[in-house]
């Protein structure tokens, strides 16, 4: 799990990126609900983030600030050499990741909840622990909206996209169990008009990640989940057809994460709760399963989060900007 997290956070960082020479300075905020805000907010985790991104040809550079603007950290991702670089300013270190260890740490995070964690009986896994009905629907929207954002035209395009499954738990000897959740996920996208070449780079880092069409590795793995899931694959499908829709450069996005749950019967009567099974923790056990509890079906706001693009710019970057500061070098390890 942690190298799933660890993989993804990297991917995050570059999924963004632009393809002619760009910078572009971005302010994000979140806000985060329950006991996770609380413990944001000691962490410091719900201050806002600074960033800076270089886009030169082959080679992203991302700079994380301090409340001075001063460079804390920075992550490049170079197509060209297939590598991850992260540069620790402040402790003049610096590592790299290949492409091919990015993989590796994620598809081996993926294999082992795909396969169970190799935990249990032989056979064990394969019997079904609950029966889940996936309803997935994708909502695009552009209410004719504009206004100008760091100096560029903007129109308003808004996206929701509602998760929802409902549970029935068997067990011998017992009525069964039912339980009903969901999320939902709603996004303000403040779009500028801009040619193709603003999700060119993005493209390229996924097919030399191994996300391109008709690449195995990651991709067949993932292939092989939906084939088992026929309403999890048609709403990917239907995902990436509307997600087609939303082009341009987003200069400025909100976006709430909401989650729900409730008990909707059970022959054992109100005072035995509803639980959720392990085969959809991912998505209900921390969150939907308290609701479940409470059994009122209400939407609680998980986290809001909001970016705004400060000021963006097209003029030709000094190529000495993604050199490597003669700092040490830390070798990769794997966690």
């Amino acid at each position: 799990m942690r190298s799933i997290k660890r993989a993804t956070l990297l991917l995050l960082c570059f999924a963004t990126a632009l393809v002619a020479d760009t910078k572009q300075e971005t302010t994000t905020k979140a806000k985060i609900g329950g006991t996770l805000g609380t413990l944001a907010k000691m962490t410091g985790a719900n201050k806002p983030l600074r960033q800076v991104q270089y886009l030169k040809g082959d080679i992203l550079r991302t700079d994380r600030l301090d409340k001075k603007g001063k460079v804390v950290e920075t992550q490049m991702v170079d197509l060209k050499r297939r590598v991850f670089v992260t540069i620790n300013h402040k402790k003049k270190k610096y590592k790299e990741m290949t492409f091919e260890q990015w993989k590796e740490m994620l598809e081996s995070g993926l294999g082992s909840i795909f396969s169970g964690g190799g935990q249990g009986e032989p056979g064990e896994s394969e019997k079904p622990e609950a029966e889940v009905d996936w309803t997935f629907k994708l909502d695009i929207d552009s209410p004719g909206q504009d206004r100008e954002i760091a100096d560029k035209h903007t129109e308003l395009t808004n996206l929701k996209l509602t998760l929802e499954a409902e549970v029935t738990k068997h067990e011998e000897g017992k009525e069964p169990q039912k339980g009903k959740g969901g999320m939902i996920v709603k996004s303000s996208n403040w779009m500028a008009k801009g040619n193709n070449e603003m999700q060119e780079f993005g493209k390229r880092m996924a097919e030399a990640l191994g996300f391109g069409p008709g690449q195995t590795g990651l991709m067949g793995m993932l292939t092989k989940v939906l084939q088992n899931n026929e309403q999890l694959a048609a709403a990917m499908e239907k995902m990436q057809e509307e997600g087609d829709k939303l082009e341009g450069i987003p200069m400025e996005t909100t976006t709430t994460f909401e989650y729900w749950g409730e008990k909707i019967g059970s022959g054992e009567g109100d005072k035995q709760e509803a639980e959720t099974p392990k085969s959809v923790s991912g998505l209900f056990s921390k969150f939907a399963k308290k609701k479940m509890k409470k059994k009122d079906g209400k939407k609680d706001a998980l986290m809001t989060t909001h970016m705004i693009v400060n000021y963006h710019d097209n003029s030709t970057l000094d190529p000495t900007l993604f050199d490597i500061p003669p700092y040490k070098k830390e070798e990769y390890t794997r966690k």
